[in-house]
C-alpha cells in the first residue's frame, strides 16, 4: 500500500509538467514488454536448446483459464492504457526494486532502485508492474 502510495505520488508530479522525451529514455518499455508474444513465454528459457515453455505450461484449471482471457484482451486492454494520462514511469517497479520506510509523523519513505527502464508512458504503468509482478 505505502508502495503504491509513493510511484502515485511521484508519477503525479510530473502530469502537469511532462518533460520532452529523451534518447536515453525507455519509451512505452511496459507496453512493448506485455506485448501478447512476451506475455506469453513467460518464465525465460531455460532448456538447454533456448526454446521457451509457455507460460500456459505452469498453469491448470481456472488459472490457465483466467490467464488466458487476460491475453486474448490486451489487443483490448493495451489502446485504451495507451491513450491514457502520461508521466514519468519507473519501468521496473515490482517489490524487489522498492524499499519502504517510516519516519513519523510525515509519510512513508518510498525508494526505488534500478532506474533503468525509466520513461515516458502511461500513468498506470508502474502500479501495473507492481500488481502483476506481485502476483507471480
Amino acid at each position: 500500500m505505502q508502495a503504491a502510495h509513493g510511484i502515485g505520488r511521484f508519477g503525479g508530479t510530473f502530469i502537469t509538467d511532462l518533460p520532452e522525451e529523451s534518447e536515453w529514455m525507455g519509451h512505452d518499455v511496459v507496453l512493448k514488454r506485455w506485448g501478447v508474444d512476451e506475455i506469453r513465454h513467460f518464465p525465460k528459457p531455460s532448456k538447454l536448446d533456448g526454446t521457451e515453455p509457455l507460460l500456459l505450461d505452469y498453469l491448470s484449471g481456472k488459472a490457465a483459464n483466467d490467464y488466458q482471457k487476460l491475453v486474448n484482451g490486451l489487443d483490448r486492454l493495451r489502446p485504451a492504457v495507451a491513450d491514457g494520462t502520461r508521466t514519468i514511469c519507473h519501468g521496473d517497479f515490482h517489490p524487489r526494486n522498492v524499499f519502504v520506510g517510516s519516519t513519523p509523523p510525515s509519510e512513508p519513505d518510498v525508494v526505488a532502485i534500478d532506474w533503468s527502464g525509466v520513461g515516458l508512458g502511461p500513468l498506470e504503468t508502474d502500479i501495473g508492474t507492481m500488481v502483476g509482478s506481485s502476483l507471480t
